[in-house]
């Protein structure tokens, strides 16, 4: 009995891990008072409709069947052990909705479906969330997002050739370097009408220029910009020159820039996306910050809702084979 008695512990510690899959609520494992727990418990009465089933566990002297189990595994895609939690769940949501005498609760018959109706109905968006306040957005902007949403991103196409592939000029060779820039100064040339062509049009064909020119590349970019941060405190720090970053951020959305002959080589820019710098004031910030804190409290809610269920309900767990249903 004592063994029963444990594994009837371990059963409800772990479904109660399980209750996303029926709550929407965020996993967490509190103790069971052992008082709710009663593993030498007879098995419930035979139901007409289970005639030969097994009884694996019983919630509130409402019998659960191994082969309603076992169909539940098979639906959800989890382990015998987790549709069991899982189903005990169920179970004490379904019967809170017929105690309650919640709408169509006696047509519904699957305990599933109606735990579900129950808790999206009680504990709603429309109950939880039509009292979020500015300053609890702005909370969440400080402690959250901040270090990471005030970012400037240029987005677009490229077309260069890099001399130095370092981010500090320094590290690379002086004489190399300046090799190279002579080598494709006639690049600043021939780029112009690609440049004048490439601001109305898609970008033209470059085989020929780039048989000429193998080192010529065409990929995309990302500049990640912080406003009111100085260059040398930036990180990470730039790509390009403060000089081609200057240019890229003074484009508009569709606009080219080049060709710039840097310190390090020649740039043609095209910026395909601008998102400027979201803060607490931001429409889209407020968006995203409000459906945050609703989600979170909506699962919170319900967690709390089903937790305190489960610890006042009598399970009694069946050992395997001992109690088949008569």
């Amino acid at each position: 009995m004592n063994s029963v008695r444990r594994k009837t512990h371990q059963v409800i510690q772990v479904a109660l891990l399980g209750l996303c899959l029926v709550a929407g609520c965020k996993e967490k494992s509190p103790a069971v008072p052992q008082a709710a727990l009663k593993a030498d418990a007879a098995p419930a009465a035979q139901s007409s409709v289970h005639k030969v089933a097994t009884v694996a566990v019983t919630v509130n002297g409402e019998p659960l069947y191994q082969e309603e189990i076992e169909a539940a595994a098979q639906r959800l895609g989890v382990s015998l052990e987790e549709a069991r939690n899982l189903t005990v769940q169920a179970e004490v949501v379904a019967r809170e909705a017929r105690i309650a005498g919640f709408p169509g609760a006696s047509q519904v018959g699957d305990r599933f479906e109606l735990s579900r109706r129950f808790l999206e109905t009680v504990y709603s968006e429309e109950t939880l969330c039509s009292n979020i306040t500015s300053r609890q957005i702005e909370e969440l902007y400080e402690f959250s997002y901040r270090p990471e949403w005030p970012v400037d991103v240029y987005q677009g196409d490229l077309i260069e050739v890099r001399c130095c592939q370092r981010l500090d000029k320094a590290d690379c060779d002086e004489a190399q370097l300046q090799d190279c820039l002579r080598h494709h100064e006639p690049l600043m040339q021939l780029l112009r009408p690609v440049a004048e062509a490439w601001r109305t049009a898609e970008l033209p064909p470059l085989v020929e220029l780039r048989n000429t020119w193998p080192a010529l590349a065409v990929t995309d970019f990302g500049v990640l910009d912080w406003p009111g941060i100085p260059p040398d405190r930036k990180r990470p720090r730039y790509l390009f020159p403060e000089s081609v970053v200057s240019a890229v951020k003074a484009l508009a959305e569709g606009e080219v820039a080049g060709p710039i002959r840097s310190e390090i080589g020649i740039h043609l820019f095209k910026l395909k996306r601008h998102r400027g710098a979201i803060e607490s004031t931001s429409p889209e910030f407020r968006t995203a910050a409000r459906a945050s804190i609703c989600k979170h409290r909506i699962e919170e809610t319900r967690w709390d809702y089903v937790k305190r269920l489960l610890e006042g309900a009598v399970v009694d767990v069946v050992e395997a084979g001992l109690h088949p249903a008569r």
